[in-house]
């Protein structure tokens, strides 16, 4: 039986002012917009957020849409935000639209970055596997398991990227993702994330 409930989210929050909520992409955290975080503080509170399986977010082995629009309204309340402007990222702007569609009356504005309201193929498997595929304990540094990625993932930049997911824990590395739900999940996280509602939120 899946477990629908919503999960404390990790954030941060710097700023003051219109408050701007971000959300990041698959693989990402919210170390990731640290630096726009920072830009935009300057006239907003900007709360940037961890979501589930990412990061410093709890982990969870259920993940779609819903639950992580679910895991934002939570936040949202918490925060007692009566409005918010919402950027997502990738998956995390099919999160954001799903926040629209559920409780439209939270936001005041939508931006959506680099994704559609559409099914993606599962694209990322290769990568998710890739990861997995990595026997942790046999490496002492993010070189050495950079080096070990090469073959399967060629691309530099986005090695780099996900390089950013690991952690030293008990003197070992570990992921910071949460790898097997992710590769259970991956039919959820291509899907559209939205139902047939129109969302009127300026975007």
């Amino acid at each position: 039986m899946q477990d629908y409930t919503a999960i404390n989210l990790h954030y941060q929050s710097i700023g003051a002012g219109e408050p701007v909520m971000i959300l990041h992409g698959l693989f990402g955290s919210l170390d990731n917009w640290s630096g726009i975080a920072k830009k935009l503080a300057g006239k907003h509170r900007v709360i940037t957020v961890d979501l589930r399986n990412h990061s410093r977010s709890p982990h969870h082995p259920e993940q779609n849409y819903n639950l992580m629009a679910a895991d934002v309204i939570k936040l949202l309340a918490h925060l007692e935000l009566p409005k918010v402007d919402l950027i997502g990222h990738s998956m995390g702007g099919k999160v954001a639209m799903a926040v629209g569609e559920q409780v439209p009356e939270l936001l005041r504005k939508l931006v959506v970055v680099d994704i559609a309201p559409r099914l993606y193929s599962a694209g990322n498997g290769q990568i998710i596997q890739a990861l997995l595929d990595i026997d942790l304990t046999q490496y002492q540094s993010r070189r050495e398991v950079d080096a070990a990625l090469l073959e399967a993932i060629p691309d530099k930049s986005m090695r780099l990227f996900l390089l950013m997911n690991l952690k030293h824990k008990d003197s070992k590395l570990a992921w910071r993702i949460n790898l097997p739900a992710l590769a259970k999940n991956r039919p959820n996280i291509g899907a559209s994330g939205l139902g047939s509602t129109l969302i009127d939120i300026p975007t």
